[in-house]
């Protein structure tokens, strides 16, 4: 099935290597919008274009009579408008430059100046850059980077291309001050400033990070990644004070037919194919389809792991009326893996007699029949319309549907003798079901005020999950003779473990209500201001124990507040406060009271910087995160009435964090691209003592590429400091190290382009996770070579 497979999108690739693309061509316009213009432009040059609604809203262009050259053409139409078309893989993306003002009834008054520079906008896509011009992660406002009073940074589509991130573990293994912990089941933990990441998002939406299910989502179907660092309670409500990672789908924005295919090869018998078709689905192309469709099939450096993904994503954009516009759309992913082991089981860090062990990376303790297969199915939709006055309101709606089919697994328990024995290998099946739902509704309404320009958001927000945890009927576990000699082919056949008999079903409930508001003081100075109102609810029933457990928390205040100042042209300074709250379970005091959600307040103080016409951002960030309320419980204290049977707890201060930030990420040169982090941060509890010391204190990043005419060639090192997991008799170290990535693409033609990858250079020799009793490595060397034709 691989071969035939790869061999049909090899056909589909030779088949359309003879497509020709547009040429310049001699333009008419009389008498149009903008919007009506570009159409026409699109239409005759082949050529998509991409522009956000409220800029062409009421926009009439020049007329211009026989104007030869496609450019020429935008040139003339554009001339005196304050906007500015550029001509870049095959789009033409409109964007901004100084001098163009907005009064409120929603006309333009332009002022008559020189194009100084572009403007990005929030898509990255076809936009080559590797910053984004606005982002929504952090306030709901479209906000620049510069502007955001928080520290972020993004992802683009062109970094996830030169970079080729397919997956969203891999891509976040690449995120400044995030680190992780990987077991052999492909489940990860992930932290951020002393803390562990329990959400992402997806479109802004709010969806948890589940321990027991393989939330590995495939990129392709992402135009770009959004970070915010720490607390993001105003735009999730319930979580830990790590980070946002809000991951953006691709939409359909080409009004024309465009395509590409893609075919890659590489280490451990690595083949993907992938194809990405936009088309127009009437005349105009007010109604216009996007496609997404891939399929990957790898083995690991890892014995008798492999693991199959596949992709189809479709998603529909029309343009309702002038002012309306909807999306829907729907996506099915299935990410199957063979030779997992459950529970994060790793290889044994210790002898019973308490030495060390040092286990080849391809070493594993593993059935021929485990397994562990997942799907995930989306479905989406979101309205937007626009009124005359520019107040826009906003309705999103999102469902997924995550199963984990089958999850057969090795679980090895016990303690390794240096002979091979003292081990077991217990084994079961235990899937899951979880559904979740999202609706967000918003307005966004800019006004005037005071002769200066100010907006704010309110929406409402309901987020539900239940999730179904499953186990088998029968389980066992089986005496592992000689751990250094087998490798679990002994055990052949999958034993019968029965049906799967349902263990606990649990509903989590969140509806919120936000405002938020940008407020221009004077000339220089902004406040940002948001609240948000929380009611949080939880009803589990565990059929193992036929015990209910059922608790809310109503009404949860979470505000936001920033001030920015422009220092001048390039730099502003900042500072804000936020917080977020986490529910800490069925814990309460001794009178019985359910105690108060834990609470990360997040303090920034920092200077911002745009360069190169605002193709280059540059943050620096020095923040404090104070966690209260966290649960500890009282020795011999009980809560009252229950006979000396449930544990009484009391609030006590938690870890506190602190720590600098340094992010750049941009276009140097017209042919010179940068994306670098770095940061330093330390975490203690309230007793001074150290957390999650696994975490690297200290972490680079830097990925770079240089243009020189067709051929590009790109470098990027992981730096990450010591870390150390320690309990009162062992320990494991991990030394600090770099890990050193290579890229190189050559365009053939406008059309052909191949690109070789290369990841750990140096095969670097490290742990993805581990602690007192086991560890796991990081992949070795490996090489990735990908062929993309575009028509």
């Amino acid at each position: 099935m691989k071969r035939t497979k790869y061999s049909l999108v090899t056909s589909s690739l030779l088949l359309f290597l003879g497509m020709n693309s547009f040429a310049d061509e001699v333009y008419t316009i009389q008498n149009k919008t903008l919007k009506e213009a570009l159409e026409i432009i699109s239409k005759k040059a082949n050529l998509s274009y991409i522009a956000n609604d409220e800029v062409l809203e009421k926009k009439h262009t020049n007329s211009i009579q026989n104007v030869e050259g496609t450019q020429q053409a935008l040139d003339k139409l554009l001339e005196g408008s304050g906007l500015k078309a550029i001509i870049d893989d095959k789009s033409i993306v409109i964007v901004k430059v100084q001098g163009a003002t907005k009064v409120i009834n929603g006309t333009y008054v332009l002022d008559d100046v020189s194009v100084k520079g572009g403007y990005l906008g929030s898509s990255t896509e076809n936009t080559n850059s590797y910053t984004t011009g606005s982002m929504r992660t952090a306030t709901k406002l479209d906000l620049s980077i510069r502007e955001t009073p928080q520290s972020v940074s993004v992802i683009t589509q062109q970094m996830l291309e030169d970079r080729k991130t397919d997956e969203f573990y891999t891509l976040i293994k690449k995120v400044t001050g995030v680190s992780v912990s990987e077991g052999f089941d492909g489940r990860a933990t992930y932290y951020s400033r002393g803390f562990d990441l329990d959400y992402y998002l997806l479109d802004g939406l709010p969806v948890t990070q589940n321990w027991y299910t393989i939330n590995n989502y495939n990129m392709d179907s992402f135009d770009r990644v959004e970070i915010v660092k720490g607390a993001n309670g105003l735009m999730v409500g319930a979580g830990n004070p790590a980070v946002s990672i809000n991951m953006i789908r691709k939409h359909a924005n080409s009004k024309v037919f465009k395509a590409d295919i893609e075919a890659s090869t590489g280490s451990w018998d690595m083949y993907k194919i992938k194809t990405d078709i936009q088309t127009p689905l009437n005349k105009d192309g007010s109604v216009r389809a996007r496609l997404v469709a891939s399929y990957k099939d790898k083995d690991s450096f890892v014995d008798k792991t492999s693991q199959e993904n596949s992709l189809v994503y479709g998603v529909v954009d029309a343009d309702i009326v002038d002012n309306t516009t909807i999306s829907a759309g729907i996506s099915y992913e299935e990410n199957n893996r063979d030779g997992i082991m459950g529970g994060g089981a790793s290889l044994p860090a210790f002898y019973s007699d308490g030495t060390r062990t040092n286990f080849d990376r391809s070493k594993s303790y593993m059935f021929d029949w485990s397994k562990w297969n997942t799907s995930i199915t989306s479905y989406f939709t979101d309205v937007k319309h626009y009124f005359d006055n520019d107040i826009s309101l906003n309705a999103s709606y999102s469902h997924n549907e995550i199963h984990t089919k089958d999850r057969n697994f090795t679980n090895i328990q016990g303690s390794l003798n240096k002979d091979g024995s003292g081990l077991t290998a217990g084994y079961g099946k235990y899937p899951e079901k979880i559904k979740k739902d999202s609706i967000d509704i918003y307005s966004s309404i800019p006004f005037a005020l005071a002769k200066k320009e100010h907006e704010i958001i309110v929406g409402v927000q309901y987020n539900k999950e239940n999730d179904k945890k499953y186990k088998p009927e029968f389980s066992n576990k089986y005496n592992i003779s000689n751990y250094f000699t087998q490798n679990g082919s002994e055990f052949t056949s999958e034993p019968n473990m029965g049906k799967s008999i349902l263990r606990q079903d649990a509903d989590t409930e969140q509806k919120s209500a936000y405002l938020t508001g940008k407020f221009e003081l004077i000339d220089d100075l902004k406040l940002i201001l948001g609240s948000r109102l929380t009611t949080w609810e939880y009803d589990s029933y565990s059929y193992d124990s036929n015990k209910r457990t059922k608790y809310d928390h109503n009404n949860i205040f979470t505000p936001f507040v920033g001030l920015v100042y422009d220092i001048n042209e390039n730099h502003s300074i900042y500072t804000s406060y936020t917080d977020i709250f986490l529910p800490q379970g069925n814990v309460k005091d001794k009178s019985g009271t359910i105690l108060d959600p834990k609470e990360g307040n997040n303090y920034e103080v920092g200077i911002k910087g745009e360069y190169f016409d605002k193709k280059l951002n540059a943050g620096l960030t020095l923040f404090r995160l104070d966690q209260d309320n966290v649960a500890e419980a009282i020795n011999g204290v009980f809560v009252d009435g229950s006979n000396g049977t449930e544990q009484a707890y009391k609030s006590m201060k938690g870890v506190t964090s602190k720590g600098i930030e340094l992010e750049i990420g941009g276009e140097i040169t017209d042919n010179w691209d940068l994306s670098a982090g770095f940061t330093h941060f330390e975490a203690k509890d309230a007793n001074k003592n150290k957390v999650n010391t696994t975490t690297p204190r200290n972490n680079i990043n830097i990925f770079t590429k240089y243009r020189i005419n067709d051929f590009s060639i790109g470098a990027g090192v992981n730096w990450k400091s010591k870390g150390y997991s320690k309990s009162a008799t062992r320990e494991i170290t991990q030394d600090a190290y770099a890990v050193v990535d290579l890229m190189a693409s050559y365009k053939f033609s406008k059309n052909l382009s191949t690109q070789l990858n290369i990841n750990n250079l140096f095969d670097k020799t490290y742990y993805i996770g581990y602690g007192t009793s086991s560890y796991n490595y990081g992949d070795p060397v490996n090489a990735m070579v990908s062929m993309k034709y575009s028509f």
